[in-house]
């Protein structure tokens, strides 16, 4: 019974806050619970009822409605719980979480601190609802989320940072909303997936003295904006990169301010808006940039199509 799961959940939890000094081992174990918890199989919600219902489908589709939600809200009390204990100075901070192939439909993990430690999404899956990982911290941690799918979902990393270690978002960005604004990513190395008729919002982001791969990224029919994004030092990385089937990437008000930026490659069709964009002592390269079929604003920056240093 879903009353009895969300009580288990409750009582692992506090198990692991009171777990005898210098037992962390004990507080791992919890966390790998309920980890596992989310990664297990799970009945999907039930389908539309058909256009003429008779009461006895009516019936059985309510229980399983009900059944559904009982049991969703026990995995989102699962994910509440963690954030609970990673948004305050506790043990839960520094452990591993591995949420391998999980379905997230929703969850509250904002402001969460993941320090140090491993916090595997591979092959997690994004489908509908909200999953809020606004103001979340990643300091010195390896973040992995190679293979994730985010389909339908709204996913808010708005004003999260990432400081030092590695963060693989090489997943597939398929008709969501992810958001990014005024995020922070600093000395570490980030690497982004396929955008594939998604909205990606950059808007206003920090990326300081980080190393970002766009590397054969797809930006197929997706909106991305990078607008008033920062770009200080480090490297930002397209080449093998695509444009196309009306994607739109805006780099309107963007500052690139030294470190290295290299546009090599596929534009074929789409949009590119470097209106206001800003390159101080930045090397921008473009030098072998291809298909250029793609309407690009500002033309002036783009007539050399060669290294364009300022």
């Amino acid at each position: 019974h879903a009353a009895v799961r969300l009580a288990g959940v409750h009582a692992l939890a506090h198990l692991a806050d009171d777990a005898p000094p210098g037992r962390e081992d004990l507080v791992q174990m919890v966390i790998d619970v309920l980890c596992a918890y989310l990664r297990m199989p799970y009945t999907p919600a039930p389908d539309p009822l058909p256009a003429w219902p008779s009461e006895e489908e009516r019936a059985e589709h309510r229980d399983r409605e009900l059944e559904f939600a009982s049991f969703r809200e026990v995995r989102h009390t699962v994910i509440r719980v963690i954030g609970d204990r990673l948004r305050e100075p506790t043990r839960w901070r520094g452990k591993n979480y591995d949420f391998t192939g999980a379905v997230f439909d929703g969850g509250d993990l904002t402001g969460a601190h993941f320090a140090g430690g491993k916090v595997y999404f591979v092959g997690a899956r994004f489908t509908g609802g909200k999953v809020d990982f606004f103001g979340a911290r990643f300091a010195g941690a390896t973040v992995d989320f190679n293979g994730a799918f985010f389909a339908g979902a709204t996913v808010d990393f708005s004003g999260a940072r990432f400081t030092g270690g590695k963060v693989d978002f090489g997943a597939h960005f398929d008709g969501a909303t992810v958001h990014f604004n005024e995020a922070h990513f600093a000395s570490a190395t980030v690497h982004f997936g396929t955008f594939d008729g998604a909205t990606v919002d950059f808007t206003g982001a920090h990326f300081t003295g980080a190393t970002v791969h766009f590397t054969r990224t797809f930006f197929a029919g997706a909106t991305v904006h990078f607008t008033r994004a920062r770009f200080t030092g480090g490297q930002v990385d397209f080449n093998g990169a695509a444009l196309y089937d009306g994607g739109q990437v805006d780099f309107t008000g963007a500052l690139f301010a030294g470190g290295q930026v290299h546009f090599n490659a596929v534009f074929a069709g789409g949009q590119m808006d470097f209106t206001e964009a800003r390159f101080t002592g930045a090397t921008v390269d473009f030098a072998r940039a291809a298909e250029m079929t793609a309407e690009v604003k500002n033309p002036r920056l783009m007539a050399d199509m060669a290294v364009l240093s300022r």
